[in-house]
């Protein structure tokens, strides 16, 4: 990458240091809509030589469900995996079948990108994730988790204040 990034050098550098603590990280980032904050971590990766494995919530429509959403991730995770299409039903699968998958050495980004749409039809996706993170990823050393959204209130809920992250968060990303 080269250059200022419209202007948010600042934090691609506040990311970048992330990389100097001895173990996993956990990075929320919060912005309005098309404001840039994934280009802002595809970037973080690319600047760090990092493999990015990116996850997108599908936008809510009239009569969506959880598997609507578990369907979505399982086909993303074949997609980057150059696995075969799996069948989830939880993300408590989904999380384990992505941590068998994720590349195990070398700096990984993953980014869960529109968490609050990811999360929205299962009260408990929350806590999948606390536990994915405790107890599968945070062992990761070249591992970053980025969780991103436009929704802020449901990040400030469900992570920054949620008991299972108190403590656990290495940044707080607020894209202006």
């Amino acid at each position: 990458m080269s250059g200022d990034f419209f202007g948010r050098t600042k934090i691609l550098d506040e990311m970048a240091e992330l990389w100097r603590r001895p173990q996993a990280k956990f990075v929320t980032c919060r912005g309005r809509r098309r404001i840039g904050k994934s280009t802002l971590v595809e970037r973080f990766a690319e600047r760090s030589g990092a493999t990015f494995w990116s996850f997108e919530g599908l936008p809510p429509y009239p009569k969506m469900t959880n598997q609507d959403q578990l369907d979505a991730f399982a086909r993303r995770l074949a997609e980057l995996g150059g696995t075969f299409l799996e069948h989830f039903d939880s993300w408590f699968d989904a999380f384990r079948s992505l941590t068998l998958r994720l590349p195990s050495e070398g700096r990984v980004v993953l980014l869960l990108d529109e968490i609050s749409w990811m999360g929205k039809y299962d009260p408990n996706f929350p806590g999948e994730l606390k536990f994915a993170w405790a107890k599968r990823w945070h062992s990761r050393n070249e591992l970053i988790v980025v969780v991103c959204g436009s929704v802020s209130s449901w990040i400030n809920e469900n992570i920054l204040c949620h008991t299972g992250f108190v403590g656990r968060i290495s940044l707080d990303v607020v894209v202006p």
